[in-house]
């Protein structure tokens, strides 16, 4: 098959393409499908560091300008007078992806035009079609369903092509989310009755302390620090209102040329984008923030996630930082400081603080330690399992401006290669650490399929991980990993595997860290490596995870990134929590 007279696919439906014609694949191919020898996937280029860091220049040097006139707006339909960092709070996470997630696929079209010869395009009849979701965290389940992202696609394609290539359309499945709640229930009865009975004995000028990362009884523990009784937060379960189009046609920008470039497409079409929280649930959403669920007067807040994807909290926090409630935000994984990505992240900016796990360049940041193993040791079988730990597909796709969905099907086929590489007796020990998102379909394909007749043990991420990490003399992340700084602090011997693109993602400050890891074979870029480097070390796996270069390099990695706890460190934390007297 040639490149000449591609037809590009932009629908999820393929059984009306015609045996003599040719057609190109937005998303990868499922390989376990019988898939035709007339399509092929597009092949993305991966881009140069430079590049990266103009890509996300751009997204960042919109959205400043954006956020203003957005601000404005809410306030206006709201009858609001919320400062733009607050506004930044609120929807500073979704706007920033949503441009980012819409400047990504405009290079990714851009790409196709010009390294491919596209004479016709079958899309998705979009116009119909509903992209409207509950809340922050619907789009990022938005973005990797098929349908949704195909929708999308065909809308920007048809803005900067239709003049140019013929298009045929084609009527796409319907996204199921938007019929969903705005925020995922907590379904444990247990935190149910504990979050109603804690309604019931919260003040209102207690401090707001949830979600912290720390361990459970940790941040119990910080709560009586300040004298109050331990609190407890659940998400609210909000049925989302039907969508008014009258109020979102207030969300029209002055486009600067009618000629088509993805500035103008993103201010036209933001309209169409909004989640329902920050428009037709606006209110129920602030009577909420405004109940006994939170104090009304709070000494401060910390939290180190729900700033991320709960607008219940996020409307209640953007309202105690108008009154000048000290706002603290813990971290709360791995990446942050070290990837390029991170640099550009909303909370770095709206908090008064932030709290790292041992980075500190900048005033605001104040370095702490790895709130995630405070008087959490794992221990592990010096003569157990080889565990191998997934990260929730789609992240990497979401959570940056580089990778595209063929780059994750491509690393789950490196991991394959792996295991079924390994030797027998090891293969035997092995245990994969799934989630549930490969028990769905992510961009059209059900990833658990390809894990099937391996041989091996598999979790389905419902055991605790420290209980699996207890039974494994080696833990293998397929990702640069949170769990991988956690273990090295708990000295479990850990290993991790990205693509061999991976280090242009990496800030300079860190670029030297993570070769390191790469030299001292801790960190791999290449499959075959890494099957050697198990095979041959895995009767003695304890002894190189205890050479002294080995020890060196990882406490280098560590150092002034992800720092143990000390003594007393609790205590320390507490004092840097600091609050004015407050007047009720």
């Amino acid at each position: 098959m040639t490149d000449d007279n591609l037809i590009l696919l932009l629908t999820n439906k393929k059984n009306y393409l015609e045996k003599n014609k040719n057609y190109l694949s937005y998303f990868p191919l499922n390989p376990l499908d019988n898939n035709p020898n007339n399509i092929k996937a597009v092949q993305y280029k991966i881009p140069e560091r430079e590049q990266i860091y103009k890509r996300y220049d751009f997204c960042e040097s919109l959205y400043n300008e954006m956020i203003k006139e957005f601000s404005e707006k809410l306030n206006h339909i709201h009858k609001e007078n919320y400062s733009i960092r607050a506004w930044d709070l609120m929807i500073g996470s979704w706007l920033k992806g949503y441009i980012q997630f819409s400047y990504k696929n405009y290079l990714n079209l851009s790409s196709i035009i010009s390294n491919y010869k596209i004479n016709t395009a079958f899309i998705s009849d979009y116009k119909k079609y509903d992209f409207t979701i509950p809340g922050t965290l619907s789009f990022d389940l938005a973005k990797v369903d098929v349908d949704w992202n195909l929708c999308f696609c065909s809308k920007l394609f048809e803005y900067f092509y239709s003049e140019k290539i013929k298009i045929n359309y084609h009527t796409p499945s319907y996204f199921k989310l938007k019929n969903k709640h705005l925020s995922f229930e907590n379904n444990r009865l247990f935190f149910r009755l504990l979050s109603s009975f804690s309604k019931i004995f919260r003040t209102n000028n207690e401090a707001f302390i949830s979600r912290t990362y720390l361990p459970f009884k940790e941040e119990k523990k910080l709560e009586m620090y300040f004298k109050q009784l331990p609190s407890f937060y659940s998400e609210i379960k909000i049925s989302p209102e039907r969508v008014n189009i009258n109020l979102r046609k207030m969300f029209t920008y002055q486009t600067d040329s009618k000629k088509p470039s993805v500035e103008n497409f993103i201010k036209i079409n933001l309209k169409n984008f909004i989640p329902l929280s920050f428009i037709e649930n606006f209110k129920i959403i602030k009577k909420i923030s405004k109940s006994k669920m939170f104090p009304q007067n709070p000494k401060f807040i910390f939290t180190s996630s729900l700033y991320s994807a709960d607008d219940t909290f996020k409307l209640y926090a953007a309202s105690q930082i108008m009154k000048n409630k000290p706002y603290y935000i813990g971290q709360h994984g791995n990446n942050y400081f070290s990837k390029i990505h991170a640099n550009y992240l909303s909370e770095l900016k709206h908090c008064d603080s932030f709290f790292s796990w041992g980075f500190q360049k900048e005033p605001k940041i104040k370095k702490f330690f790895n709130f995630k193993i405070l008087n959490r040791q794992v221990s592990h079988d010096k003569n157990g399992k080889l565990l191998i730990i997934f990260d929730h597909l789609g992240t990497t796709f979401n959570n940056d401006l580089v990778f595209n969905p063929q780059e994750f099907l491509k690393n789950i086929l490196d991991i394959l290669s792996v295991i079924k590489n390994l030797n027998k007796d090891i293969k035997n020990k092995t245990i994969l650490r799934l989630n549930m998102s490969f028990y769905k379909k992510i961009f059209g394909i059900k990833y658990i399929k390809f894990f099937e007749n391996l041989e091996v043990s598999i979790d389905n991420g419902k055991k605790n991980i420290n209980k699996l990490i207890k039974e494994a003399r080696l833990c293998l992340f397929t990702y640069d990993s949170t769990g991988f700084l956690e273990n090295t602090l708990n000295d479990v011997p850990s290993i991790f595997i990205c693509d061999k693109d991976y280090i242009n993602c990496i800030n300079d400050d860190f670029r030297e860290k993570y070769n390191n890891l790469i030299n001292a074979k801790i960190m791999f870029n290449d499959s075959m490596p890494l099957i050697n480097h198990i095979n041959s070390n895995w009767e003695e796996i304890s002894s190189w995870w205890s050479k002294p270069e080995i020890r060196k390099t990882i406490n280098d990695f560590n150092q002034n990134f992800n720092l143990k706890p000390f003594n007393g460190c609790l205590k320390y934390l507490k004092e840097n929590l600091k609050f004015k007297n407050n007047v009720s």
